[in-house]
């Protein structure tokens, strides 16, 4: 049983049902999920989009593919019913999990991007804390860095509807 919070044992539909708009999309907090389980409450939910698929541990494609695709129900054998739009590159991975400075994990991002600028769709993540003076500071200007980068490779930016 997925659920919003793992200290609440309730359904993704019981949780939203207590929000005052409409939830659409959804990304599992540490990435800690199965996809067997996790899709069919996801589907079960209504939820539109899906951001979890990704390696909280290192950069990258966890599924070897650059697109959104829209995941298979093995065992119904049809699709589901929702976007799966794969994260690649989360700031915590590259400090708390990959142990690198700055620098690097910059250089690192910049050589994931330029690999990746075409046939891709890519999605970053940068959690608010990383804009407050209470933490790592130079990530807060990392990800400008990296929104300049991104301009300069002029890598359009894709829209949820």
């Amino acid at each position: 049983m997925a659920s919003i919070s793992q200290s609440f044992p309730t359904t993704f539909s019981e949780e939203m049902s207590k929000f005052p708009s409409e939830v659409a999309h959804n990304r599992y907090h540490f990435l800690k999920f199965e996809t067997h389980k996790a899709w069919k409450e996801i589907e079960s939910a209504g939820l539109k989009t899906d951001g979890s698929l990704g390696f909280a541990e290192h950069i990258g494609f966890r599924n070897s593919y650059g697109l959104p695709f829209v995941p298979y129900d093995m065992e119904n054998d049809r699709p589901y019913t929702f976007l799966e739009i794969p994260l690649h590159v989360m700031d915590g991975t590259l400090t708390q999990y990959m142990g690198l400075e700055s620098e690097e994990a910059f250089i690192r991002i910049k050589k994931f991007l330029k690999q990746n600028e075409h046939n891709s769709i890519l999605s970053i993540l940068w959690h608010n804390n990383e804009f407050t003076e209470y933490t790592h500071k130079s990530m807060k200007f990392m990800y400008i860095d990296v929104l300049e980068y991104i301009n300069y490779l002029k890598i359009d930016d894709a829209k949820l509807n």
